[in-house]
């Protein structure tokens, strides 16, 4: 065995000693630890392994090791040490958020790996700037990295990065095609695949992460006794491993297994279970998706009472975390928004002294008037007071007419407290949606600023600056025009044409008064969403989506239509619709009930393979509001 320098040994003595007492490392100390330590291969290698394994609020120190690390490459010309501090350098700015000096250096490390032949480092970067890529939105780009870093790893037989790879390239065939029924086999397979790999390799934390994976495709492929088999295994490793934070996620998974085979009372058994480890260590993300399903789970039981108490905490949870993602996510527009707002309302101000300065003026006319009338009243009333003996009579009659207009009143009263209480649901639904398409917005702007394209970066920026606006002018008002929607929608799909080399072609049929026709905003995106997002359009030359609102009677009615590849219907279970279409259900029917119109389950419908011969068909019904 080679000998290691006594200073590499100080150097991890320090590291040691500022872990157990809680200090943060000085970079004066780390700097003379450094300067009289040996460069050659061996330490550097050893210093990198020390580097991965400090904590993230020792990121400073990290970056100064892997900084010194490449100096010394560099001067000895270790191309294979360089690649893998890159490699490590750029995931450290991948944590710290700069996403930006993340990929350079990862694209950095990969030049390197590639032209010095280091297939083992080449399969490990192009295997992080898949994750890289896939975090970004760029789901095309992902899977290039991720078939590349396969044909490596297989030529190689590299199998401790080959597995998470396979689980990797599932992961995202699944999520972008969890509709269809062989885009999931085929995300198993690879799945399955990669657990062979780290079972082979004795991964336990690799096992547990891809059979978590596999739970999930099992449920969708309507199979959720294999699911919870999988799920048990993984139960036993995590004790084994001692690592119970693990069960903040895995008791929801065997939750949703439960509520998918109908065994609601298991379903909520197991949430209670995972809430208690969610809050031990304090993961809101796991806590609000406990509350929305036990929420399921009760209202399939017919208990609403304990539905409804899920779903309010559901939303203060999730809304809570919404809030400080979205605020943190759309900072500079916020402050633009708030400049301007605060401007108008100074103007505004301005008015509402002079207006009440003049209504000061009138108020004193107005009293002196007052005082007038009510003098003119008293006589009236004492005049009115003599004939009071000849109303006795009468009174009776006019007593119980009072009574019967009190309990129409009454009645009147709790019918206006249920409308309150509909609206409030639709915009909680309709609110529901626009952080989503923030987010996605960001998310897509994100990756050309990464790869450097100013031009479309501006370009996609002005789109979104003006969706925003619209969306913020939209999101509290219950109708906008029809007209002012397809507008909107023609915008968005603008915004979202430049992820696709091929043109897709938005064929709009509306009514020709069009702007005389209301419809409650955000209810149309989605769906247009939807079809970009999981059609294929990448596989198809010529994409095309139809979009045709025609007045029938008292009815809207909104048809969309793609020529994708679909999706197959005879896969899934009611069960297992996406919680979007639970949402959007709910607030359709809200909306009916509002317009006092009864709501028919044929006024919403999803058709896809085999019910038409190609692609996916969304049609729903609104109450026909117009203008006047």
């Amino acid at each position: 065995m080679k000998s290691i320098s006594k200073y590499f040994l100080l150097f991890v003595l320090l590291i040691c000693s500022l872990k157990r007492s809680g200090a943060q490392m000085n970079i004066d100390s780390l700097q003379q630890v450094l300067s009289q330590t040996k460069t050659d291969h061996e330490h550097l290698y050893s210093y990198l392994k020390v580097l991965s394994k400090l904590n993230s609020d020792e990121n400073e120190a990290r970056i100064f090791i892997g900084d010194w690390i490449v100096k010394h490459a560099k001067e000895s010309n270790d191309k294979e040490m360089l690649a893998r501090t890159y490699h490590s350098l750029g995931i450290l700015q991948l944590e710290a958020k700069n996403d930006v000096q993340g990929s350079e250096l990862l694209v950095r490390a990969l030049q390197i790996a590639e032209s010095e032949k280091l297939d083992e480092a080449s399969c490990r970067v192009l295997n992080s700037l898949g994750v890289m890529y896939y975090d970004f939105k760029q789901y095309d780009k992902a899977i290039k990295c991720y078939e590349k870093a396969l044909n490596l790893g297989e030529k190689i037989n590299y199998t401790k990065e080959l597995g998470l790879v396979y689980y990797n390239l599932g992961g995202i065939y699944f999520e972008t095609g969890y509709m269809y029924i062989d885009t999931i086999r085929k995300a198993l397979n690879l799945c399955l695949k990669g657990l062979k790999v780290v079972q082979n390799t004795k991964d336990t934390s690799g096992i547990i992460t891809i059979n978590n994976g596999i739970s999930y495709m099992y449920i969708d492929l309507g199979r959720p006794d294999s699911s919870l088999l999988v799920l048990k295994q993984n139960e036993q490793l995590i004790r084994l491993t001692n690592d119970e934070e693990k069960f903040s996620s895995h008791y929801l998974r065997v939750a949703q297994v439960y509520n998918s085979k109908k065994q609601y009372n298991l379903a909520l058994e197991n949430c209670r279970t995972g809430l208690f480890y969610a809050k031990k260590y304090k993961t809101p993300e796991w806590e609000y998706n406990y509350y929305t399903t036990m929420a399921e789970a009760y209202e399939s039981m017919g208990d609403y009472k304990n539905a409804n108490k899920y779903n309010k905490l559901y939303s203060d949870v999730h809304d809570s975390i919404i809030t400080k993602e979205n605020f943190r996510a759309s900072e500079d527009i916020q402050n633009k928004y708030q400049h301007e707002k605060k401007e108008k309302e100074i103007l505004k101000l301005n008015k509402n002294n002079e207006i009440q300065q003049l209504q000061l003026e009138k108020s004193l006319e107005s009293k002196n008037r007052l005082t007038i009338i009510i003098v003119a009243v008293v006589i009236v009333l004492l005049l009115l007071a003599v004939f009071l003996l000849f109303l006795i009579r009468t009174m009776k009659e006019r007593k119980k007419a009072f009574t019967a207009l009190e309990e129409k009143n009454s009645e009147i009263q709790k019918q206006s407290v249920i409308l309150s209480e509909q609206a409030k649901l639709i915009s909680r639904y309709q609110s529901q949606m626009n952080p989503h398409l923030i987010f996605n917005a960001l998310n897509s702007i994100q990756g050309y600023v990464v790869n450097d394209d100013k031009e479309k970066t501006i370009a996609q920026l002005q789109l979104f600056s003006l969706l925003m606006r619209e969306t913020l002018n939209n999101s509290e008002k219950e109708n906008i025009a029809l007209e002012q929607e397809i507008d909107y929608l023609k915008t968005y799909l603008t915004f979202e044409q430049e992820k696709f080399s091929e043109k897709i072609d938005f064929i709009i049929s509306v009514p020709e008064n069009a702007e005389e026709i209301l419809i409650p905003p955000m209810l149309i995106q989605p769906f247009i969403e939807n079809a970009i997002k999981h059609a294929g359009f990448h596989e198809n030359s010529n994409p095309q989506i139809w979009l045709n609102i025609s007045a029938e009677s008292e009815l809207l009615k909104v048809k969309i239509t793609d020529n994708g590849k679909g999706f197959d219907m005879n896969g899934g279970s009611d069960e297992s619709k996406p919680h979007a279409v639970f949402i959007f259900h709910s607030r359709l029917n809200l909306i009916f009930e509002a317009a006092d119109i009864e709501f028919r389950e044929e006024y919403f419908r999803i058709l896809s393979r085999p019910r038409i011969s190609s692609g996916t068909e969304v049609e729903f019904y609104l109450p026909l509001v117009y203008k006047y």
